[in-house]
C-alpha cells in the first residue's frame, strides 16, 4: 500500500475528514457519470439501447481520454510528462511580477507575425 504523504494545512482544510470526504466525492463523481452516459429515455420497440435513443456522449468522454493519454504519453521530449511541472506557488510578489511578465513576453513573441 502507497504511504500516504501529508502536506501542511493552509488556511481551510477539511481536517481528518479529509480522507472520507474524498472518497464520497469520487463515488460520487462516478454514480453520476453512468447516471450521465444512459439514453435520456427508453425505446419500446427496440429496447433500451438503439441508435434511436443512443447517448453519445460516452464515445466522447472515450475519446478525450484516449488524446490525453497519448499525449501524456509521447515520446520524450513531445510527451507532456516530460515537461509540465503542475501549477506554480508563488512565494511572494515579486515572484508573481517574474512570471507575469514572463508569460505576457511569450505570448507576444507567438503573435508576432513574421
Amino acid at each position: 500500500m502507497a504511504r500516504r504523504r501529508f502536506y501542511p494545512t493552509d488556511d481551510f482544510s477539511l481536517g481528518r475528514y479529509s480522507l472520507l470526504i474524498g472518497w464520497v466525492a469520487l463515488i460520487w463523481l462516478l454514480l453520476a457519470s453512468i447516471t450521465l452516459f444512459m439514453p435520456m429515455r427508453t425505446d419500446e420497440i427496440d429496447g433500451i439501447w438503439s441508435v434511436n435513443n443512443f447517448n453519445y456522449t460516452i464515445i466522447v468522454v472515450v475519446l478525450t481520454l484516449a488524446v490525453a493519454l497519448v499525449y501524456w504519453n509521447l515520446p520524450r521530449p513531445l510527451g507532456a510528462k516530460y515537461f509540465f511541472k503542475g501549477p506554480v506557488r508563488l512565494e511572494d510578489d515579486a515572484d508573481a511580477a517574474r512570471l507575469r511578465r514572463e508569460s505576457i513576453r511569450l505570448v507576444s513573441k507567438s503573435f508576432k507575425y513574421k
